[in-house]
């Protein structure tokens, strides 16, 4: 989640273009044994987590003539290097994942800032503002304070991992995914890893390299038994020159939970640095109940009257505003479309993301299906049945109201 991790989610995506085109090889190799058994185990060890709370500091630097493709560097106005810290927030349950960051600065020192020319003007590059995110298998939330703006966007089935993942799960993965996906992802395209072992800051490990020869394109990845299978580095070279590199120092959380309290990271763009971070795990709660308010629009702390622009419903409204019925609104919701597609949103409270929480303020369990059941609603069916009955019947006068303004004769005009 966040601009941030864009480096690393481009070298993913490419990753994975490159296995789903077969890497030079026959497709649907037979996995060894002790590969599979090692999927398994990393797939187990992950699912231990399920819920909680936790704190993290991100240390990053960058230069954005590496992470901005040239038409676009050229036309920065000030020094392309960054170095900044990032404090996140991070609430998490089931398929439910809630990051905060915001940008924490030493006394005296300045935010450092780059800023891309655009006409006579200018658009921030980085640091990121203050930002809330929401992520689930419905929506994507993001609400920046500064811009005073709401934005809904399509939600990722493959959560909490996949390309909206906090960075609390990225650091579980394989470049984005979980351990297990990848090793099928590759055997299904005629990849298979080789599995040594070794060991890694006197650990024993298992490493896994998958290798295509032709293509100079190596992943490696090194898991520890010890500490359940859990991935404790990640290395990419792309035409013998570096990509991306990763070291994490694993800790048992208890009751089987095993996770990274610190990881270095490393990105390279034609062989040269263009990214280095460190993520520190300040703070951690796995397994602890959160409260659902916290991944509704009420939960993100919006001030009333924010703009919130919902790409999924494609409509806009103002949070916590009375929604207005307008001309537009009407005919929009009598069209065949509009019928046959369910209807325009009927106020916010139809959002992929709730306005707000059940009532006793619990977030229901998610399910392991890939989709998750919306939350229960508050009100009775027959509370219910009236309200939409009475929504019908305003949509129905207003729209009596329209057709008669337009089919009314102007003065001076006869039939």
């Amino acid at each position: 989640m966040g601009v941030w991790r864009l480096g690393v989610a481009r070298m993913a995506a490419a990753w994975a273009l490159f296995l789903a085109c077969g890497g030079g090889r026959a497709a649907n190799v037979d996995l060894a044994d002790d590969v599979v058994a090692i999927g398994k185990a990393n797939a187990k060890a992950i699912a231990r987590l399920r819920s909680g709370v936790a704190t993290l500091e991100v240390w990053q630097w960058s230069d954005a003539t590496m992470a901005y493709p040239p038409e676009h560097a050229k036309l920065l106005s000030t020094s392309s290097e960054l170095a900044y810290t990032t404090v996140l927030s991070v609430w998490f349950d089931g398929r439910k994942v809630r990051q905060d960051a915001r940008l924490r600065l030493s006394v005296g020192e300045l935010r450092p800032e780059v800023r891309l020319r655009v006409g006579s003007g200018e658009v921030l590059l980085a640091p990121p503002d203050e930002r809330r995110e929401i992520a689930s298998v419905e929506a994507y939330v993001v609400f920046v304070p500064s811009t005073e703006r709401v934005v809904v966007s399509p939600g990722d089935k493959d959560l909490p991992y996949g390309r909206r993942q906090s960075v609390l799960h990225q650091y579980a993965c394989a470049l984005d995914w979980p351990l297990q996906d990848t090793i099928a992802l590759g055997a299904a395209s005629g990849v298979q890893p080789s599995l040594t072992e070794t060991t890694l800051n006197g650990a024993t490990c298992r490493l896994l390299q998958w290798e295509v020869p032709s293509d100079r394109d190596v992943l490696r990845v090194w898991v520890v038994p010890a500490m359940g299978h859990m991935v404790a580095k990640v290395e990419r070279i792309s035409q013998d020159r570096p990509r991306a590199l990763w070291t994490a120092r694993l800790k048992d959380y208890g009751n089987g939970v095993f996770w990274f309290e610190e990881v270095e990271s490393k990105e390279w763009m034609q062989g040269r640095l263009s990214a280095h971070k460190t993520v520190k795990v300040t703070s951690f709660a796995p397994n602890l109940p959160v409260d659902g308010v916290l991944f509704t629009l009420d939960g993100m702390g919006i001030p009333p009257g924010t703009t919130v622009d919902d790409l999924v419903l494609q409509t806009k409204y103002r949070y916590g505003k009375p929604f207005q019925v307008d001309d537009a609104y009407v005919l929009k919701a009598l069209s065949p479309s509009s019928v046959s597609q369910g209807g325009p949103p009927i106020a916010a409270a139809q959002s992929p993301v709730p306005m707000s929480s059940n009532p006793a303020g619990a977030s229901p369990r998610p399910s392991e299906s890939s989709a998750e059941a919306a939350p229960p609603s508050s009100a009775s069916p027959r509370v219910w049945l009236v309200t939409v009955v009475g929504v019908v019947g305003a949509l129905a006068a207003a729209a009596a109201v329209v057709l008669w303004r337009r089919r009314r004769p102007a003065a001076g005009e006869h039939r």
